[in-house]
């Protein structure tokens, strides 16, 4: 008989917080034949075992009721199997609120209902927790040497007051298809593994028997994919940076379309827009929660070692070479007991010498509860110091970390007294200490869980399917374990087999691992697991080379830190070279207690997604193809703007036609100055020498209109757009209708500006033979009523922006000896004033570049904040020689510079700290070794500009290529100057570590630095 086609399995829920809308959504957007969904983590059933018992809790979960109720009808009329673990505690009790609502809504007959038993094994746990011949208690890792299991896991049995609340198997997938069989549409059931549903809808859709290991293998790994629901298209994905948030939000749920041998593909309802299916998505899942290289169920063992997951469509990914072997003869036995009273406290501390103040806080705690003897009525108590205050804040909030104080107890009353003794000690704080004023986490103690992860024989589950006819008539049918099964061999663990060594890849440099690497976590009980793998662009042999190389068992250690990091933690390791993983277990059996209760980090996907891809990790800077880090300079040919944009030749949207100027009256050229739009200040404090000599050097000459238009046009068209701050639209309504507003200094500036830029003929007609002597003539003039004050007031006071270009371009280098005023004075918070104090900082800093001294305008003068889009409307919302479309792609560049001038001015006290502190001999002082991490974060940032910027320039439409270019000569600048300061961090780092770090990047042309000045100025 031939294959059957793939059969479509959806799943609609990864956790009891899932809304119902998931399973009516995945139900009406495409073709489907089965839904599965997975609404239980490892603690729901014991969070709400008291509540059920006590009959205040369903037993069930509600969100689960919610999906069937609204999506009842469609699956009745597209004949959609269900299969659900939301029944939790009470897979009956849905069952039948299920069969009720199929009444209600005029199905009867229609659908069947079916439901699971067996899981709940809590009148049995005493029998079933009993130590072998070995003395050993049934734990899951009971059978590793390498995994120390302290006392306090297994003391629970000796305390009464720990009662056990929750015992529950993982059920495989032989009683769902045994439903199936019976005709059931809704298979409702308690705990099952996490892939059982999507197991068991597979072998029935395809007849597959109990031995059919290799497909049933390839199932288990698909319903392990899709059981997270949306984890696979893109929630908890550590390269989700690299996609727009909108693409982000509403994310489709997930579909695996499995194949008769078992091979699926993973994908998503064409018609629902939000998601991604792509290897990285998929390879994150498959890596999510695994112990190794073996993934255990109960009904199959798969093989991953020579998994494959390859793209075969837009957003299609198929998995493949999953092999199946059988599954052991036990499965996993989640115990929950009472285990005490818990409670915590967070304080708040901001300024200076944070450390000193949590050592006094937590000094001043454990002296009053020694004084009251109250430590040794404590299980736990910790002091976990949360965030490191910005190096220079700007404001409390970034100054600000907090003291997380947790303590476990047996007794709520214990718990108590350790509020009790910090209130002892209230008012001997800490300078800067806050705190909340809602204290009921530490003065009213929580009880909390602890968790067992034990295992049990299959052949003691009784586990049955119970099928609901439509006269309620309940057909039973029991399913015995396994036939056949085979004992667990120890877990595989390596590092890396004959690896390069990590010198051959050449020079490196530190980076974030988040910039090569991706990585997903996940856990199980008390041990978590992390998976590592190239980003998409380094998706290559070379990279996959360093990678297991350098991803050791000891890196791993090196990158939690001493104080993650403890003695008793156990690591393996073993690595999945077809899809390019190194995989990680860390097994972390410190307590007893629910994952999440203790530690921050201990909810494992808070490892990989953050804090592994957040550390520094030494990369090779050129040997891995598509690793580009270079900060130093940019190659036009390396980032293809010959191909983005048409470099040489840029026509500007030209919109002036007949009435671009009025040209009806030539200009006279005299030393008095009568012009309609020029406003010349009163030169009366000025001599009679001063202006004779002024008009002697020809300052208040200007040239015939006609050259004049030409010079304005090209300082809107080339110099304008690079930082648009000038206020276009005022300044051609002053220059059309004769207001006489314009400063004659900034009119001459922008003459000067837009000398470059103008045919050689037209200069020719004016008297100069070339643009240099154009320039250097401009120049000179403006230069003189500049230095001889013809604007007399020390700062023009901004009143709609014409006056900034005066500011920004002649006083850059002056104005912060004079500046002292906080920007309140302008009105705090409006565009005028970020974009008049950004100007100038951005002009300062070119200037400051070309002139390779410091900076005058430094940036904690002007607290201000960035540059946003909509600072920029006013400028965006007008141009006669741009279009909108070009305008817009205009400001966007403009946001980029101020990105990059606040980058600049990041990194010019570290350049600092380079120029006077190159004495090495006698090793590196204390304060020096704080910075080098700065160091490369301003190296890391510069590189993320780079990055940014070309990806920007295929969005950009139609720049000149002489913005682009000054944008470019802008970053080699300060990169260059940021370069002999990477060369004194790595003489630091030779020095501290006695290894050998190479130079980084290439050096700029000296020449670029006037190319810079020039072109701007």
């Amino acid at each position: 008989m031939a294959p059957r086609r793939p059969v479509v399995i959806a799943c609609c829920s990864a956790a009891n917080t899932d809304p119902g809308d998931y399973m009516y959504t995945q139900a009406i957007s495409g073709p489907v034949d089965v839904i599965t969904g997975d609404y239980l983590a490892e603690a729901n059933l014991a969070t709400s075992a008291e509540a059920y018992n006590a009959g205040t809790h369903p037993g069930y979960v509600p969100s689960a009721l919610d999906g069937l109720q609204k999506s009842l009808k469609t699956i009745a009329e597209r004949k959609i199997k269900v299969i659900i673990n939301g029944g939790s505690l009470n897979p009956k009790g849905l069952a039948m609120q299920t069969a009720k609502e199929i009444e209600s809504q005029g199905l009867r007959g229609l659908l069947k209902v079916a439901w699971v038993e067996g899981d709940d094994l809590l009148g049995v746990v005493s029998e079933l927790l009993q130590p072998d011949e070995k003395g050993r208690l049934p734990h899951l890792d009971a059978a590793n040497p390498s995994v120390q299991l302290p006392d306090i896991t297994t003391s629970f049995l000796n305390h009464s007051d720990k009662v056990i609340v929750s015992a529950n198997a993982y059920l495989g997938w032989r009683a769902i298809h045994a439903g199936l069989q019976a005709g059931a549409d809704i298979v409702i059931c308690g705990r099952v593994a996490d892939a059982s549903p999507v197991i068991g809808a597979s072998a029935w859709w395809h007849n597959w028997a109990d031995s059919d290991f290799d497909a049933l293998a390839g199932a288990l790994v698909a319903g392990h994919l899709i059981e997270c629901n949306q984890y696979v298209t893109g929630a908890n994905f550590s390269g989700f940076d690299e996609y727009p948030t909108a693409e982000l939000i509403d994310l489709a749920p997930p579909i695996a379309e499995i194949d008769s041998r078992g091979q699926c593909i993973i994908c998503k309802h064409e018609s629902l827009p939000g998601g991604l299916v792509t290897e990285e998505t998929v390879k994150s899942q498959l890596v999510y929660e695994l112990q190794g290289n073996i993934y255990l169920n109960s009904d199959v063992k798969a093989d991953l070692t020579e998994v494959r997951v390859r793209k075969v469509g837009n957003n299609r990914v198929q998995v493949t070479d999953v092999r199946g072997y059988p599954p052991p003869p036990s499965t996993k036995l989640a115990v929950f007991y009472k285990s005490g009273y818990q409670g915590e406290l967070n304080l708040q501390a901001v300024g200076y010498a944070t450390p000193k103040k949590w050592e006094l806080a937590e000094a001043q705690l454990r002296n009053q509860l020694q004084k009251e003897d109250l430590l040794k009525d404590i299980d736990l108590l910790e002091f976990q110091q949360v965030g490191v205050p910005e190096e220079n804040p700007k404001s409390q909030l970034r100054a600000t970390t907090f003291l997380r104080i947790f303590v476990q107890a047996a007794q709520a009353a214990t718990i108590k007294k350790v509020w009790e003794a910090w209130m002892y000690n209230l008012i001997q704080h800490f300078a800067g200490a806050s705190f909340p004023l809602d204290l009921r986490s530490l003065s009213d103690p929580a009880p909390y869980l602890g968790y067992f992860p034990a295992t049990v024989q299959q052949d003691r589950i009784k586990e049955l399917v119970c099928v609901l006819d439509e006269s309620g008539h309940v057909q039973t049918t029991a399913v015995g374990p396994p036939r056949l099964t085979e004992p667990l061999s120890p877990r595989m663990s390596y590092d890396p087999i004959e690896p390069q060594s990590l010198e051959s890849f050449g020079p490196v440099r530190m980076v974030p691992a988040g910039d090569v690497l991706l990585a997903r976590s996940g856990d199980k009980g008390a041990n978590c697991n992390v998976g590592f793998f190239p980003r998409a662009r380094l998706n290559n042999d070379e990279t996959w080379e360093w990678l297991r190389a350098f991803m050791t068992m000891n890196r791993v250690k090196e990158m939690m830190g001493p104080m993650e990091w403890k003695d008793w933690y156990h690591i393996e390791r073993v690595e999945f070279p077809n899809i390019r993983t190194a995989q990680l277990l860390q097994a972390t059996e410190q307590d007893a207690s629910l994952p999440q209760s203790t530690s921050l980090p201990r909810d494992s996907p808070a490892f990989g997604g953050n804090e592994g891809p957040d550390t520094f990790l030494d990369v090779p800077q050129e040997s891995l193809p598509g690793l580009d880090f270079d900060m130093g300079t940019f190659d036009f040919d390396d980032v293809s703007l010959s191909t983005a944009i048409d470099m040489s030749v840029f026509e500007p949207d030209f919109l002036l036609g007949e009435t671009r100027l009025n040209t009806d009256s030539q200009w006279d050229q005299s030393p008095t100055i009568n012009v309609a739009h020029i406003g010349l200040c009163d030169l009366s404090h000025l001599t009679s020498e001063d202006i004779s000599y002024l008009s002697l050097k020809k300052c208040f000459e200007l040239p015939s209109r006609e050259v004049q238009d030409k010079l304005v046009e090209a300082y809107f068209t080339y110099i304008h757009p690079f930082l648009p701050f000038l206020a276009e639209d005022q300044f051609w309504s002053e220059y059309d209708h004769d207001l006489k507003h314009t400063s004659f200094l900034v009119y001459r500036a922008m003459l000067f500006a837009g000398s470059p830029f103008i045919d050689t003929q037209v200069l020719k007609q004016w008297g100069f033979d070339s643009h240099s002597n154009a320039q250097e003539s401009l120049y000179h003039k403006a230069r003189f009523l500049f230095d001889f004050g013809t604007e007399k007031n020390e700062m023009h006071s901004p009143r709609k922006g014409i006056d900034w270009l005066d500011v920004a371009l002649s006083k850059a280098r002056t104005i912060s000896a004079r500046f002292r005023t906080s920007p309140k004075s302008f009105g705090e918070g409006t565009k005028m004033v970020k974009r008049l104090l950004w100007s100038c900082t951005i002009r300062d800093t070119v200037l400051t570049l070309g002139c390779r001294g410091y900076d005058v305008m430094q940036s904690n003068m002007i607290d201000v904040p960035m540059l946003l889009l909509q600072d920029l409307d006013d400028p965006k919302s007008y141009s006669r020689v741009y279009g909108s479309d070009s305008k817009q792609s205009l400001i966007k560049m403009a946001i980029m510079v101020a990105e990059l001038t606040r980058l600049s001015n990041k990194c010019r006290p570290l350049q600092l700290l380079s120029a006077t502190s190159r004495d090495l001999s006698h090793g590196v002082e204390p304060w020096v070794r704080d910075r080098l991490l700065a160091i490369e974060r301003a190296s890391y940032d510069m590189a993320m500009w780079k990055q940014a910027f070309v990806a920007n320039l295929s969005n950009f439409i139609n720049p000149p290529g002489s913005m682009v270019k000054n944008m470019v000569l802008f970053h080699q600048n300060v990169a260059l100057g940021l370069h002999s300061t990477i060369d004194y961090r790595n003489a630091c780092l030779d020095t501290l570590q006695a290894a050998k770090f190479r130079c980084h990047g290439l050096h700029a042309p000296l020449a670029i630095l006037e190319a810079v000045v020039h072109s701007l100025y």
